[in-house]
């Protein structure tokens, strides 16, 4: 449809002799417009909140008014056409088809039911770039993400409103999700698409470069860091500083800025990791930053939420408390590894088990833990496991009592159960949720790997940071008060007890690997699920046209009307 009408509309202007129609009677329009919307085939062909919004308007047309497009109308067109400013795809919108039509009066030239058409299909592009605004383009579902979203947007409502603000380009331009930070995040993606256009060689490889260190890629890396905006002017500096092959303090400090905003271990050291970071090109961050501007769009607003819920951005590896919307706690996270991904769903918190024991899942103990029997099966007691027959419906046994060398996955029978303690694997204290995976959030005994920058390092439940301060959190609103000494004197106790909460507390699992941080500073992590590769790829599948414009001047089966005379003699199929 789109090449016949990029065929139809050069072939019109390359002739440039047809005689237009006198404007088309208003009241025609109407008659046609409300043909095509509520006749038989209305129903099929348009959906229903396209037929609302021109009940809401009083069945007249908003963009053709006293003969002419209006000037709010080329307004709405503008924004289409700069929806890739959004992140969005304008060919979804079919802004090539609409921008003819009306700029260059195809639609006028082509009679009343064009008119009527082109209106209708500039209403239904509005109404599909508000909702996909709002509340996003790719179905979150199919890509895994069962996290809660934001209510559905009422699109023609919304497009009611913004005729009536006075401003409809400012208001169309500047419409954004509920989530705090899309704003900003949006301002990002212009930066990055104009930085694409700069040369962006890779700096090449080699021996890492310590603090201190001479190497002749750095002056390159110099001019990238200040590109970035990670290097700033140094008072005294000079060109020939710039071009210094010493890796000194000022660059040292550009470096750790860069790999702070990385997730990356701040060191100031240049070694493989950081370098790959620094090659990647801003074409490469703008399709990252189009990819979360998609997800917030998926995500409900964090302020607007009362009471106490917690979030756990996967990808960042964050947990962070909020109390009636504001953030009060925030601490590190352990989540899952690629082979074994935190699940994107939200949750509640509805009870605390403190000194817990772990029943290690029968996957694990039989494809990870049996090999390390089998080498030495004192490893058991070692780690405070205990061995019971028939998968719990039997008794402890003796460990040492057992063939090892005869056990395979395959016959596998035993539960491991590991009795409670600091150095257990779900540490002092579990924070139980109701999820079918059997995903929690949990303390670890191993609490040293908080230290390292990846933290994909579990099979898919969530170890905190701090599980003193969560627990407090969590426990602040029981009708009995927690303070910090019965909450560590549970947590330390001998025996496994549970806590029910009287109200349970609502966690939200997001993954979102860009945004802007409370500085200001632009924020990007390692994709450790290849999402946002997945979401790019459902946007660009989702960006096919949502209208459709038939009766356009010169279509093959849609004749040029009587009242438009083409001087000359001139064949039926026009030659381009």
């Amino acid at each position: 449809m789109l090449q016949k009408f990029i065929t139809s509309a050069c072939t019109a202007a390359l002739i440039g002799c047809f005689v237009l129609p006198a404007r088309a009677d208003d009241g025609a329009v109407v008659t046609s417009m409300l043909a095509t919307l509520y006749g038989p085939a209305g129903e099929q062909r348009h959906d229903e909140a396209l037929r609302d919004f021109y009940v809401r308007e009083d069945y007249l047309p908003v963009w053709w008014r006293d003969g002419a497009w209006t000037q709010q109308a080329r307004e709405a067109l503008g924004v289409l056409d700069r929806a890739q400013d959004a992140g969005l795809n304008p060919t979804r919108y079919g802004a090539v088809m609409l921008k003819s039509a009306m700029e260059q009066d195809f639609a006028a030239a082509s009679g009343i039911d064009a008119i009527a058409d082109t209106e209708i299909a500039l209403t239904a592009a509005l109404l599909a770039y508000i909702r996909d605004s709002k509340n996003g383009l790719a179905d979150p579902l199919a890509l895994g993400w069962h996290s809660r979203r934001p209510e559905a947007v009422d699109a023609a409502a919304l497009l009611a409103e913004g005729l009536r603000s006075g401003a409809l380009a400012d208001w169309l331009a500047h419409l954004a999700p509920e989530r705090d930070g899309y704003a900003a995040l949006r301002e990002q993606l212009d930066h990055f698409r104009a930085m694409a256009l700069l040369p962006w060689p890779t700096i090449d490889g080699g021996e890492s470069i310590h603090p201190g260190d001479s190497d002749t890629r750095l002056p390159e890396l110099r001019a990238r860091l200040v590109m970035l905006g990670d290097l700033a002017s140094v008072p005294g500096w000079s060109l020939h500083d710039v071009a210094r092959f010493t890796h000194d303090e000022p660059t040292v400090a550009a470096v750790e800025r860069f790999q702070r905003r990385h997730g990356l271990e701040t060191d100031g050291i240049v070694g493989s990791r950081t370098l790959a970071q620094i090659n990647v090109s801003p074409g490469e961050r703008a399709g990252t930053i189009v990819a979360n501007l998609e997800k917030l769009r998926w995500m409900p607003a964090s302020e607007r939420q009362p009471g106490r819920h917690v979030e756990v951005n996967v990808a960042g590896f964050e947990l962070v408390a909020y109390e009636d919307g504001q953030p009060v706690l925030n601490m590190p996270v352990i989540v899952g590894e690629a082979q074994h991904p935190t699940p994107i769903i939200s949750d509640r918190i509805v009870n605390l088990k403190f000194a817990p024991n772990w029943t290690v899942p029968f996957k694990i103990t039989k494809n990870e833990l049996l090999p390390k029997i089998q080498a030495d099966p004192t490893w058991l007691a070692a780690n405070d496991y205990i061995l019971i027959s028939d998968w719990g419906r039997g008794f402890e046994i003796d460990p040492m009592a057992i063939d090892w060398s005869r056990e395979t996955p395959q016959t596998w029978s035993y539960m491991l159960q590991q009795k409670p303690g600091p150095y257990s694997a779900l540490g002092l204290i579990r924070f139980s949720l109701t999820n079918p995976q059997d995903i929690y959030l949990h303390d670890t005994g191993s609490r040293n790997l908080f230290a390292r920058a990846n933290r994909g390092l579990s099979h898919g439940c969530v170890r905190v940071g701090d599980p003193l301060a969560l627990a407090g959190f969590v426990l602040e609103g029981e009708s009995q008060p927690w303070d910090r000494e019965r909450i560590e004197a549970a947590m330390h106790a001998e025996d496994t007890d549970y806590h029910r909460l009287e109200a349970a507390v609502p966690v939200d699992f997001f993954y979102v690997t860009a945004w802007v941080d409370g500085d200001g500073h632009m924020q990007f992590r390692r994709d450790l699920y290849g999402l946002d590769a997945m979401v790019l790829a459902a946007l660009e599948a989702a960006s096919e046209p949502v209208i459709d414009l038939p009766l356009l001047l010169g279509a093959e089966d849609h004749p040029a009307p009587e009242d438009v005379a083409l001087s000359g003699s001139v064949d039926a199929d026009l030659p381009l």
